[in-house]
């Protein structure tokens, strides 16, 4: 999953809503703010998303919740590169 929110988040052009949340959620993230990026993931439930989106909302939403530190420094060295 963590290179559908890579593919979303460098997209070129105009953005989609749900990647511009997603990028949202990755900057709450950053700065460890989780009760922030859970009230995003809120907002998101009632977006349309193209599967891709989908699945990219589903991992990050997954991270928030479970607040595995271990895969959020995976995560971030995964976009990095």
């Amino acid at each position: 999953m963590k290179h559908l929110v890579k593919l979303l988040i460098t997209q070129k052009g105009i953005r989609r809503t749900p990647s511009i949340y997603i990028s949202i959620i990755l900057a709450y993230l950053e700065m460890k703010e989780w009760t922030k990026a859970q009230s995003i993931v809120e907002v998101m439930e009632a977006l349309e998303m193209r599967p891709e989106e989908a699945e990219a909302y589903q991992y990050l939403k997954h991270l928030i919740q479970s607040h595995n530190q271990e895969d959020l420094e995976d995560l971030w060295a995964y976009l990095r590169v």
